[in-house]
């Protein structure tokens, strides 16, 4: 991020909706890259390092409904990069 910047903090988290209708049992993390605006709004999504695409999917409909409290710099807010990452588990 950078000297003197404080990290973005999740303030409203949606967690992937995934359906197994399928039949496909998916366990691991799907990584995401983002920009989070200075508005805490995330932009720019894209999958970095993925399981399947409609997991995939699922993880990146998730994150865009996320809302931050944006990273700071001094008392401004600023945009900055992040990665998240997203766990799926079979039951």
């Amino acid at each position: 991020m950078g000297p003197g910047i404080t990290a973005p903090r999740i303030v409203k988290q949606v967690p992937p909706r995934y359906s197994t209708a399928r039949g496909v049992k998916v366990d691991g993390t799907v990584t995401i890259g983002l920009v989070v605006s200075s508005k805490g709004l995330p932009r720019d999504l894209r999958v970095l390092k993925g399981l399947d695409k409609d997991v995939d999917q699922s993880a990146l409909d998730a994150v865009e409904q996320w809302r931050f409290a944006p990273a700071q710099k001094g008392d401004k807010p600023v945009a900055v990069r992040i990665n998240v990452e997203i766990e799926f588990h079979s039951m």
